[in-house]
């Protein structure tokens, strides 16, 4: 179950959370968006919104894993390059996401952090569709230019 309870009311409140979290790191930055900031644009105390996630740090984390379920990168039916370049353009146009997600990507080498799973999983997944791409699995036919061990 999520955290914050997997009650319709509990889901509803938890994606509003996202949004209005994300309009706010957009419009501060990620290092300048406070609990306290977020919490107040999203009509909680900074309790209620710790509530719901945890830390910032598993705020923002969440964020991420809510834009990769946007973005759909696990669509089979979709051409996983004209996929890949349509979800890099449409990130780009959402100010302060790309940096949250490098920002997260360089701080979750750390074992440690609450964004390292996530990491870890996300590149194995990315791996596996590109590795996908290269060999052809439809087809059983590799790309002579390009190897999946390779690099």
């Amino acid at each position: 179950m999520t955290r914050g309870g997997g009650y319709a009311k509990g889901v509803a409140k938890r994606q509003e959370i996202l949004e209005t979290a994300l309009e706010v790191v957009a419009a501060q930055g990620c290092r300048n968006a406070s609990i306290r900031d977020i919490a107040e644009a999203a009509n909680l105390s900074p309790t209620g919104l710790l509530h719901y996630f945890g830390s910032k740090e598993d705020l923002f984390v969440a964020i991420i894993q809510e834009r990769d379920a946007k973005d759909g990168l696990r669509a089979p039916e979709v051409d996983y390059m004209t996929q890949f370049l349509t979800v890099m353009r449409e990130n780009s146009k959402v100010p302060g996401l790309v940096y949250l997600y490098s920002l997260l990507s360089v701080e979750a080498a750390d074992p440690n952090h609450p964004a390292h799973t996530y990491f870890v999983a996300r590149r194995d997944m990315v791996t596996q569709l590109a590795t996908e791409v290269i060999e052809g699995p439809k087809s059983g036919e590799r790309c002579a230019r390009i190897s999946p061990q390779s690099g």
